[in-house]
């Protein structure tokens, strides 16, 4: 048994359920409501909520792997830093070893 099965990186083969997981996430979908269409009406959410599952499915509904999910995703995210951050840094990588391997620790799963 893994004691680190929940926050180790997905692999290719488990993709396809997670973007499954995904798709059917309601606040996942509203999040990316209130991104696309700021200040709908409210009597609009059942079309917006449409709208959003309907592209995700399109565009994440034939993923088979991590890169191909990246590949997907990464339009979408360098859009969203565009418009929603005005400053972003970042410090330290100066200070890695250039001739040897390093490992990055989260506290939580990412596939983007």
């Amino acid at each position: 048994m893994d004691p680190f099965a929940d926050i180790r990186p997905y692999r290719d083969d488990e993709v396809p359920l997670v973007v499954r997981r995904l798709l059917a996430d309601c606040t996942l979908v509203k999040a990316i409501e209130k991104h696309r269409f700021p200040g709908f009406p409210a009597f609009l959410q059942p079309l917006t909520s449409w709208l959003v599952r309907y592209s995700l499915r399109h565009n994440l509904g034939s993923v088979r792997s991590v890169d191909d999910v990246q590949n997907r995703m990464a339009s979408f995210v360098r859009r969203v830093v565009k418009n929603s951050i005005t400053d972003l840094t970042f410090a330290g990588f100066d200070t890695l070893p250039h001739n040897e391997a390093c490992l990055f620790i989260s506290n939580h799963r990412d596939i983007a």
